[in-house]
């Protein structure tokens, strides 16, 4: 049994299973996960894995020393900032997150975490490895950087030197794909480093069922997805607006995000907002169900 400490921005987010489901594949292989991230979601639901396995009672919140520290956090993005004009426009869409937080945390957690008492430090996306990567020299246990997607592709592309020092103290660090790996190289990553760990799927929860247009009703189309510009939304409802005329369609679009008036209201422009059923937030349980009862999955992205 190992123990692990997973460090993320926050949790338990609703975007965010691929960590959540990785805390709980964990858990039922034997280990014990802790998990300290920066602040909680302002969500009102939450995934049923989250009570099941009693999430909230294993993560500590370290609000108190990004408050400590709101001086140096301000100087470090200034800093930046000044070096760097594109750097305003990547703070303001990924906020705290798209920052280096490393002066933020300034090497101090606080009481809330021995790393001697770990045997893994995992920490979720690059800014957050940059915000605690001091804790490799504090500790025996392996540390590990995961990277998902903005980390490695604008914002890289922003700040190409940001992760240098990280790949220094970093044990392993995993990617989801060799596009994203020769990215990580390109940066300064030794390729020895790296490890290629696609985000995995409990097929347990998904039956195989044949589909068919159906004889009578409406053919079903579903979206799953944070409503920002990448998961191309609006590219999805143009193609439901091409059809509507010639099929009896009917489209969900379940997720919540920044653009949702925006797309609301060009579903309206396109004249099918009668057909376009926006239902926000919803747990993974009704994703299951809706994708049971759905008889197409229209999932589109584009580079933001």
């Amino acid at each position: 049994m190992a123990r692990i400490a997973f460090f993320v921005k926050s949790f338990p987010k609703l975007s965010e299973t691929f960590i959540l489901h990785q805390a709980t594949g964990l858990l039922d292989a034997g280990h014990e996960v802790d998990v300290f991230a920066l602040d909680a979601p302002n969500e009102e639901i939450s995934h049923p894995e989250v009570a099941v396995y009693d999430l909230r009672n294993r993560t500590t919140y370290l609000e108190a020393p990004l408050l400590r520290a709101g001086v140096r956090a301000g100087r470090n993005a200034l800093r930046d900032l000044l070096r760097d004009l594109k750097y305003a426009r990547s703070l303001d869409q990924h906020g705290r997150d798209g920052v280096s937080l490393e002066g933020v945390m300034g090497g101090s957690l606080g009481d809330g975490l021995d790393p001697d008492g770990y045997d893994v430090i995992h920490a979720h996306f690059g800014p957050i490895g940059n915000a605690f990567a001091f804790l490799a020299a504090e500790s025996a246990a392996r540390f590990v950087v995961s990277f998902y997607g903005y980390d490695a592709s604008e914002f890289l592309d922003n700040h190409p030197a940001r992760y240098r020092g990280l790949f220094n103290r970093a044990d392993v660090v995993t990617v989801l794909s060799e596009e994203m790996r020769g990215r990580i190289i390109n940066a300064g990553c030794p390729a020895s480093k790296i490890r290629i760990v696609p985000l995995p799927i409990d097929l347990e929860k998904f039956q195989f069922q044949a589909r068919a247009v159906p004889k009578d009703g409406p053919i079903r189309l579903l979206s799953v997805a944070r409503l920002v510009e990448k998961k191309g939304i609006e590219y999805a409802i143009d193609a439901v607006a091409g059809i509507a005329d010639e099929y009896d369609v009917e489209y969900i679009v379940a997720g919540e995000g920044p653009l949702r008036d925006d797309l609301e209201q060009h579903a309206e422009q396109r004249d099918i907002s009668e057909i376009v059923d926006f239902r926000g937030w919803v747990d993974s349980d009704e994703v299951t169900r809706q994708m049971a009862r759905s008889h197409l999955l229209l999932l589109p992205s584009v580079t933001a």
